[in-house]
């Protein structure tokens, strides 16, 4: 007989958890483990107290995230279940009484919902035997924003799976929410200003941008290196020593960034002769994010930084004074102690050197 586990990660939903968690212990579920990705109360705690303790569900921790990132938390979720069959539930999933009961479960076999014919918000729930998600690696790791990571997932499956089968949308209901609510945990300020610019939803903008950059990286496979994945099952989140292992490469997601503008104008406006070009709309936002607030995280600015250099790749020139005094007071001014500054000082005279020269 097929074992079925559920598997789900958020970062503080508890009153969504609250209201779906009874739905799934009536589910038929062998199972059900949940990620919590260092939400501001602890969500065992509070979830126990509110529905009391039971041995099939079972909450593990992850402490320090700052952000809420989908691909990381779900692939330990779903690759710490060693049940036959894995369903992937979102925190706001409620699923129908008996629901494992009522899908003939079969090996090699990838459910899902229609996004095109399906309630809104369940697109993101499937089934899946387990072995097929093994094969394909899980989630996409190098996706750390809304948008495109499921469509990714489902996209790569079809070439393991035996079939890709359709379910009832009468076997599972989205609890609502706003759209703030998808990306209020992440840092988003580079796309959140080109969208706005745009009069672009931000999430139809976001997952756009997402798909860029999966199209234009090597597709995610078994030997890509992941960091959220368990490998030994036995006392896994004891040192809770993960870490993202790849990225997409500067360049791509700043030409994902292009595209983005390109796709939302050819689409967006009647009259092409009147746009304006891409590339010039993405200088523009990057130079009033150097003026007016780099972001904090010097990750963050680093990544501005190779940003730019894109722009400058190009055949018209920005105004290459503005640029260096801008990164030279922000990159300053954000140092911690003197020590810090100095070695920023030099970084960014040695970078404009390399950047500018002619």
């Amino acid at each position: 007989m097929n074992s079925v586990g559920i598997a789900t990660a958020c970062m503080n939903r508890e009153l969504n958890l609250i209201k779906a968690i009874p739905s799934w212990l009536k589910s038929g579920a062998d199972k059900i483990h949940i990620i919590d990705w260092s939400s501001d109360l602890n969500l065992q705690e509070f979830i126990e107290d509110k529905l009391g303790v039971n041995s099939k569900v079972k909450f593990f921790r992850i402490n320090n995230k700052k952000k809420w990132v989908l691909t990381h938390a779900f692939n330990l979720a779903l690759s710490s279940l060693d049940t036959n069959f894995i369903a992937k539930f979102d925190c706001d999933h409620i699923c129908k009484n008996n629901f494992f009961k009522e899908i003939d479960l079969r090996k090699g076999i990838f459910y899902r919902f229609n996004c095109k014919d399906n309630k809104i918000g369940t697109n993101g729930a499937f089934i899946s035997d387990r072995n097929i998600l093994e094969k394909v690696n899980f989630f996409d790791e190098r996706i750390i924003t809304y948008g495109w990571d499921e469509s990714d997932l489902f996209e790569r499956v079809q070439e393991f799976a035996k079939s890709i089968v359709f379910l009832d949308s009468d076997l599972i209901d989205h609890l609502p929410h706003t759209n703030k609510s998808r990306t209020e945990e992440q840092n988003l300020r580079i796309e959140e200003k080109i969208s706005h610019y745009l009069n672009i939803n931000l999430h139809e903008f976001n997952t756009k941008s997402n798909f860029f950059k999966n199209a234009l990286s090597k597709q995610w496979t078994i030997n890509s290196q992941s960091g959220y994945l368990i490998k030994n099952k036995k006392n896994f989140f004891n040192n809770q020593e993960f870490s993202q292992k790849e990225y997409f490469p500067p360049d791509v997601v700043n030409l994902s960034f292009v595209l983005t503008i390109e796709y939302f104008q050819n689409n967006k406006y009647n009259n092409l002769n009147n746009k304006i070009q891409s590339l010039v709309i993405f200088k523009k936002l990057l130079e009033e994010i150097v003026e007016q607030d780099l972001l904090e995280s010097f990750s963050k600015q680093w990544e501005l930084v190779n940003a730019i250099k894109l722009i400058y790749s190009s055949d018209e020139p920005l105004n290459r004074k503005f640029i260096t005094d801008k990164l030279k007071k922000n990159f300053i001014n954000s140092s911690i102690i003197e020590e810090v500054s100095d070695v920023r000082i030099e970084f960014i005279e040695n970078y404009c050197r390399y950047l500018f020269c002619d």
